[in-house]
């Protein structure tokens, strides 16, 4: 009787997958049996070509695995304890920031087998342990994956970039610009913790500075993409133009109109 479809574990309990027909999964010391993995999918950031397994490290009971590639050198790894392997049989990959980077699935009660081997680490070479080719989804590199704060702590997935203080963050031809504009609230900041004015009708709660309202529109035109208002005497400079302008105190300009009379002799 002839098995036209056999089942998945049947048609590759013979064969290295999911490493490559070309990996001897030794390295001379510790082999890595043929029916000891059954799947994977491996898909750590930075990956490049020929994923392999880097490592087999035992500390105590815990066995770690390691993945890389001869590029980017180790970048993700797995740990279990040999007293109680994981009951589904998967070993979820992550990398040194804590991204999934893959799983391989091993045959039931398979792993246990790890108890035997010594302490220490057990390195492999790319011709030794390389995966399959089918077995690697490789990541695209372009574009930023996540950020790296002071801390060493690592931001992913949706991030909010907020300016304060007088910073402004903005898209720019798909880059992010950073202006620093200066807060003009900045005098209020720094006044925030006074004591009220020494007024005796002023009550406890009362501010210490009156409400700031910044100027929004003149004559219905709002400011430039900088928030500015730009005030100027016009185009003609010389010296016919009456319209001045003139900064005064307390953050308040002075607008005139100088007059000349002329008197023509007779």
């Amino acid at each position: 009787m002839a098995i036209l479809f056999p089942e998945w574990r049947d048609e590759t309990r013979q064969l290295s997958y999911p490493f490559s027909d070309a990996a001897s999964r030794t390295n001379g010391i510790l082999e890595i049996p043929k029916w000891l993995f059954l799947d994977g999918r491996l898909y750590p950031i930075g990956g490049g070509e020929r994923l392999y397994l880097t490592r087999v490290t035992r500390a105590a009971a815990i066995i770690t695995f390691g993945i890389g590639s001869v590029a980017a050198g180790e970048l993700a790894t797995v740990s279990y304890s040999v007293i109680t392997p994981p009951a589904n049989n998967e070993l979820i990959f992550t990398d040194a920031y804590g991204r999934p980077a893959g799983m391989l699935l091993a045959a039931p009660n398979s792993l246990a087998i790890f108890g035997a081997i010594g302490q220490g680490t057990f390195a492999f070479t790319v011709d030794q342990t390389a995966f399959a080719a089918t077995v690697v989804v490789p990541q695209s590199d372009a574009g930023v994956r996540g950020i790296i704060t002071d801390d060493g702590d690592i931001l992913t997935g949706d991030i909010w970039l907020v300016g304060e203080d007088g910073i402004v963050i903005r898209e720019d031809s798909g880059a992010v610009r950073v202006d620093i504009i200066g807060d003009p609230f900045a005098t209020r900041v720094l006044c925030a913790d006074e004591e009220p004015a020494d007024d005796p009708g002023a009550g406890e709660d009362e501010a210490v500075l009156d409400a700031y309202c910044p100027l929004k529109t003149i004559n219905q035109y709002g400011p430039d993409r900088y928030g500015r208002f730009e005030l100027g005497v016009g185009s003609d400079q010389s010296l016919t133009n009456i319209m001045r302008i003139t900064p005064e105190s307390a953050g308040s300009l002075r607008i005139e109109l100088l007059g000349q009379r002329r008197f023509q002799g007779i």
